[in-house]
């Protein structure tokens, strides 16, 4: 019996680098909702998937504490 051919769709990584409270995450919830939010600032960092055309795409989205401006 012939195997049913399964294509992983390829993976499209993102970082959002900025400083604080300069609107990264609103921006993102706009992309990927399509909604505007009012958000608190982001502690550590947030997570985000989008599938766009044949693409699974994860953004991470920093807290752009000084910490992380090493990356």
């Amino acid at each position: 019996m012939p195997q049913a051919s399964r294509t992983k769709k390829p993976d499209v990584k993102i970082v959002i680098l900025g400083d604080m409270n300069v609107g990264k995450t609103s921006l993102l919830h706009r992309y990927t909702e399509r909604k505007f939010k009012d958000t608190i600032s982001t502690v550590g960092g947030a997570f985000f998937l989008k599938q766009w055309g044949p693409y699974n795409i994860s953004i991470w989205d920093t807290a752009g504490e000084l910490l992380l401006h090493s990356i």
